[in-house]
């Protein structure tokens, strides 16, 4: 990041009361710090998530799912204390970000000032679709451990929607838009409907001894 890079950004708190999160325009650079084309962005720079529309924000938070790049912004903390924060499965940390994306909108400082690097060491190049080796990198306990991440992501969504606070119409939007982004890959609903099955059955497992 650029020097004034936080200066810049709780200037834009300071400013924007209604904001809780705030960042600013971003470069994506290569191992050598060159700049990477434009459309190598998962989510444009004129995206929605200063929006005043929560469904925009939501939608568009929804795009950036191998980005997630804004949740290296500036949070405010009384507001990053009323949520779960970043959980140990991978996509958590997306998750909070649509989280604070359907309470309020960003606060966007209108300046490049934080790099993004993609190179072989990046995670979204590393593992790319293997979702159990993304899911370990992000906490190495997981690889002991069960973990149902695309479903407590999925989860997480919910959670968010049902507690922001959003009308009747804008969190009926927010669920359409969460069910046809889920429908979009049809793999993701398979495995959404994999993982809740291996979740019951492990809890009817741990029931069954219980009651031994």
């Amino acid at each position: 990041m650029e020097p004034t890079f936080l200066e810049k950004c709780i200037d834009q708190l300071n400013e924007r009361q209604d904001c809780d999160l705030a960042f600013s325009k971003y470069r994506l650079i290569d191992a050598q710090g060159k700049e990477l084309a434009p459309e190598a962005r998962a989510l444009p720079q004129d995206h929605r998530l200063t929006s005043s529309c929560p469904k925009e924000r939501f939608e568009d938070s929804m795009i950036d799912m191998t980005g997630s790049r804004h949740i290296f912004g500036v949070f405010r903390a009384e507001a990053l204390r009323q949520t779960p924060l970043i959980k140990s499965f991978a996509g958590s940390d997306l998750g909070l970000l649509i989280r604070m994306m359907l309470k309020a909108p960003l606060a966007e400082v209108g300046e490049c000032l934080f790099n993004s690097r993609r190179d072989d060491h990046c995670a979204t190049i590393q593992f790319g679709a293997d979702k159990t080796a993304w899911n370990n990198w992000f906490d190495p306990k997981n690889a002991d451990r069960k973990s149902y991440p695309i479903l407590q992501f999925w989860l997480m969504n919910v959670v968010s929607i049902m507690e922001a606070p959003l009308s009747l119409e804008e969190r009926t939007a927010c669920f359409y838009k969460m069910w046809e982004r889920t429908m979009q890959d049809p793999h993701a609903s398979v495995l959404i409907g994999e993982q809740f099955m291996l979740m019951a059955q492990d809890n009817t497992d741990i029931l069954k001894d219980k009651l031994k």
